[in-house]
């Protein structure tokens, strides 16, 4: 397979994923939908579905711009490159993860800053 042949499918497996994401955003967005509640317990479990479709919206909001990365870095000829240290991905997280920006090693430390941060803010929180 040459290598137009492996880009063009990848841009297909993460242009199905942009589509997936687009239609779960939307899907969440009507579940944030504000309907008049019958009953405080109604409203109470409202506000609890209301919370979960943010948090879904998020999550494929986050996804859906990190594919459409990946798709800018496919048509730039860095895909398969990690943003932060430069080197390449492994075939096996790409697989797994086609629009993945970084390396293992980057993400596991991108993450613990991240985890590092929000206890951080969690604790100044409580504090104050």
């Amino acid at each position: 397979m040459s290598g137009a042949q492996i880009n063009r499918e990848l841009q297909n497996v993460l242009r199905t994923k942009a589509e997936e994401c687009e239609k779960a955003l939307s899907g969440a967005r009507v579940e944030m939908e504000v309907e008049p509640a019958r009953e405080a317990i109604d409203d109470s479990a409202q506000t609890v579905q209301r919370q979960f479709a943010a948090e879904r919206m998020e999550l494929y909001s986050r996804t859906l711009r990190q594919v459409k990365a990946a798709l800018g870095r496919v048509e730039s000829g860095s895909y398969g490159i990690c943003l932060r240290c430069e080197e390449a991905i492994g075939q096996k997280r790409l697989a797994a993860l086609p629009w993945a920006p970084f390396c293992v090693e980057c993400q596991q430390g991108a993450e613990l800053l991240h985890d590092r941060t929000r206890s951080y803010h969690g604790e100044a929180r409580r504090a104050a």
